[in-house]
C-alpha cells in the first residue's frame, strides 16, 4: 500500500509483530477480514430458490379449504340471524 500516513504504518507493524507476522501479511489479513461484503447475484438467488423448491413437497390447494371456512362462516351468521327472529 503506498502513501500510507506513517502512524497508520507503524500501528500495523506493532500489530503484525504482536501477532507473529510480517507487516504484509497483517495488512493482507486486515484487508481479508474487513473486506466489504457483496450481495448475492439474482442468479445465485435463483439458484438457492430452486434448490430450495426441489427440497420441498408442493402442499394442499388452499382453495377448497378457504372456500369451506367462508360456507361455515357463512352458516354461522345464518343461524345467528335465525336465533335473533
Amino acid at each position: 500500500i503506498r502513501n500510507l500516513d506513517d502512524d497508520v504504518a507503524a500501528d500495523y507493524k506493532a500489530a503484525a509483530k504482536a501477532n507473529g507476522r510480517a507487516y504484509e501479511t497483517e495488512l493482507r489479513e486486515t484487508l481479508i477480514r474487513h473486506r466489504p461484503k457483496r450481495g448475492m447475484t439474482p442468479e445465485e438467488w435463483r439458484v438457492i430458490a430452486d434448490a430450495l423448491a426441489a427440497k420441498s413437497k408442493p402442499g394442499p390447494d388452499s382453495t377448497e379449504i378457504i372456500r369451506e371456512a367462508r360456507r361455515a362462516r357463512f352458516a354461522d351468521d345464518l343461524d345467528c340471524l335465525d336465533a335473533d327472529n
